[in-house]
């Protein structure tokens, strides 16, 4: 059963160096340095590209359970 009142927040985030496009509306500019991988308490991920002041923030991906 889904929570409905739950909203993502950073509970801890890692400094990765830069691999592709995070987001569908790409920013180009971003592209070349770093990307922070947030992780919300619940598990789920968001990856962002910061490039300066060039920012590509991607979606919150909620980990599935098997």
């Amino acid at each position: 059963m889904k929570n409905s009142t739950h909203r993502h927040s950073v509970f801890s985030s890692v400094d990765r160096g830069f691999t592709d496009a995070v987001s569908r509306d790409e920013n180009r500019a971003a592209h070349g340095n770093i990307c922070v991988i947030d992780t919300c308490k619940c598990g789920a991920t968001r990856r962002i590209n910061v490039n300066g002041t060039h920012i590509e923030r991607g979606a919150w991906i909620v980990a599935v359970s098997q």
